[in-house]
């Protein structure tokens, strides 16, 4: 549990905790490992437990009735989730999920938790940031549906996911329904303009790698300017 504590205590909220209260709730969290596609929680469950991700990545999705994905966020490891309904007892708006094998979370209930973040001036206001950051990103989501065509989430996604300075080519960690779900498209969408974007020479995609070739012309398409 070495592990597990170092990460808390980097993590938001439990980073405001001593070392004696950290240690506690270390000794109270239940441990999952989750399959890829493996839920947690459907959407508007009740869920009363703060979430912290070890390994692999965990992402809260809605489902139309059509069938269609969107992914309303994404967790990665050291970031954590707190339930709805620790806060006001409402349900989950959304079905949280594991979408890469060996996935690991830690679970703690509010009545282990909250005596404690009560007690911590710090930490509590850590949850008001926290929950400011929600309604932006929900503010962003909503922009980008309403205001953004295909392309351009797209482009933004591929910056997201796969740009970095030090190197342009990385591993292909999403399929394209990964992808689709992401942008709120379908996945014969995501294929026809991905296509697009390697005849035009902005990326280059295989099986297993994505390379970015022309990152300027992409940060233009996603309006990264």
């Amino acid at each position: 549990m070495d592990n597990v504590l170092i990460m808390m205590s980097k993590a938001l909220v439990f980073r405001k905790l001593n070392k004696k209260e950290l240690t506690k709730l270390c000794e109270l969290a239940v441990c999952r490992d989750l399959k890829k596609g493996q839920i947690i929680s459907l959407y508007n469950d009740l869920l009363p437990y703060i979430i912290l991700v070890q390994k692999g990545i965990m992402v809260m999705a809605r489902e139309s009735h059509k069938g269609h994905s969107l992914v309303l966020r994404t967790f990665k490891p050291g970031d954590i989730f707190l339930g709805h309904a620790i806060i006001d007892g409402g349900p989950t708006p959304g079905t949280l999920q594991a979408i890469q094998t060996n996935t690991r979370i830690y679970l703690w209930h509010k009545d282990h938790l909250m005596p404690i973040i009560k007690q911590n001036p710090e930490a509590l206001w850590e949850i008001t940031t926290i929950l400011m950051k929600r309604m932006r990103e929900a503010s962003n989501t909503i922009n980008q549906m309403a205001f953004e065509d295909v392309l351009t989430r797209l482009a933004s996604l591929i910056l997201d996911e796969y740009y970095s300075k030090d190197q342009h080519q990385v591993p292909r960690n999403m399929t394209l329904d990964d992808m689709a779900a992401r942008i709120g498209t379908k996945r014969e969408v995501v294929c026809r303009l991905l296509y697009r974007l390697r005849d035009k020479g902005i990326i280059e995609i295989t099986r297993n790698q994505f390379l970015i070739k022309d990152i300027e012309n992409l940060k233009l398409l996603a309006k990264d300017i």
